[in-house]
């Protein structure tokens, strides 16, 4: 709606004004906006299934928002693909190449496989004498929301407060060791060992 107010303001500040191409713009911004909150409607009942009770109770207390546990959710339902046939986590022991010949270590299948569907499981390439590690494949999307919520949640003072959880990720990300790490790289880091606390997590609710 135009108004001769904000015309004549606008027509006496610096720029074009309110032209008729900010209008469009404002007017398709308006648009997506309405679009989502009809999105969210539709989501509503669907995420409110007592299915994903024990699910939605993990995600509120790592502070998941309501977009955020719908895409969760739609990564890594049912949780019972991760499992075995026991309907614990797959674990097995490997012998390890840099040890002694003894020496066995841990492999967390079920958990990678968590990570992996989230988008947070570093790839190893290794070309001579090179290594070098990167995330591959999995969900972009998850990747972006773990991105958001560590920026808004973790590490904002108001976002983690009287949450252990969310104390402790900070706690880690602050350690000595990652002093001059790159924020991005940082980032991801939080973002990987947030999913392993929330893969335990989710253990100990559903099984």
């Amino acid at each position: 709606m135009r108004t001769i107010k904000y015309d004549k303001e606008y027509a006496e500040t610096v720029g074009l004004g309110l032209t008729d191409e900010v209008r469009l713009h404002a007017k398709r911004l308006c648009d997506l906006q309405r679009e989502e909150i009809k999105i969210e409607q539709e989501l509503d009942p669907l995420i409110n299934d007592p299915r994903f009770f024990s699910y939605r109770k993990v995600f509120t207390e790592f502070r998941f928002g309501f977009r955020h546990q719908a895409i969760l959710i739609s990564q890594i339902y049912p949780f019972e693909n991760f499992l075995g046939d026991d309907g614990k986590p797959i674990v097995v022991f490997k012998r390890s190449t840099k040890n002694s010949k003894n020496s066995h270590t841990k492999r967390y299948l079920s958990r990678r496989r968590f990570e992996k569907m989230l988008g947070v499981a570093p790839t190893e390439n290794s070309s001579g004498r090179q290594k070098s590690k990167k995330i591959i494949g999995g969900s972009s999307l998850c990747r972006k929301l773990f991105w958001q919520w560590i920026y808004t949640r973790i590490e904002t003072p108001n976002g983690r407060k009287n949450n252990p959880i969310l104390r402790e990720l900070y706690d880690w990300m602050k350690q000595d060791k990652f002093n001059g790490t790159p924020i991005k790289l940082l980032r991801m880091k939080v973002a990987s060992h947030a999913v392993r606390l929330l893969f335990n997590e989710l253990v100990n609710e559903l099984t």
